[in-house]
């Protein structure tokens, strides 16, 4: 379930139910907070330009895993992962999430997006 709440002043404490229940897997918000992407995982994108009162599918079904927003809200990434090792595709949008192209395909290690940049780090700061 997607719910939003005024995150000034009360700081969470009333919550409204937006959207109805489904496999959620993650949400970015516009610095301002009007701008909203939600990822379904086997199913697809949502996004909002109200605070989430009113949310609109966006692309294909897919296993998204991931997603991030610029503080604009117009440039999204997103990553899709399979369900054994997480490996897939990472795809970006530059029109607050009207549409979505492939930009890369899975690293091919088994490590998904987010560890495999973890890892990435460490070796770095291991050299320095």
């Amino acid at each position: 379930m997607i719910a939003s709440g005024n995150l000034s002043g009360s700081i969470g404490i009333n919550w409204v139910a937006r959207d109805s229940s489904r496999a959620w897997s993650a949400v970015a918000s516009s610095a301002d907070g009007t701008k909203l992407v939600a990822t379904v995982k086997g199913g697809q994108i949502y996004t909002s330009i109200n605070s989430g009162v009113t949310w609109t599918p966006q692309d294909t079904s897919r296993n998204w895993s991931s997603v991030a927003s610029s503080a604009d809200g117009t440039k999204l990434v997103a990553t899709v992962g399979d369900n054994i090792n997480l490996i897939g595709d990472i795809y970006t949008s530059i029109n607050s999430g009207a549409g979505w192209s492939a930009s890369g395909s899975g690293i091919g290690n088994g490590f998904p997006w987010h560890h495999q940049r973890t890892e990435q780090n460490k070796s770095r700061q291991s050299m320095a």
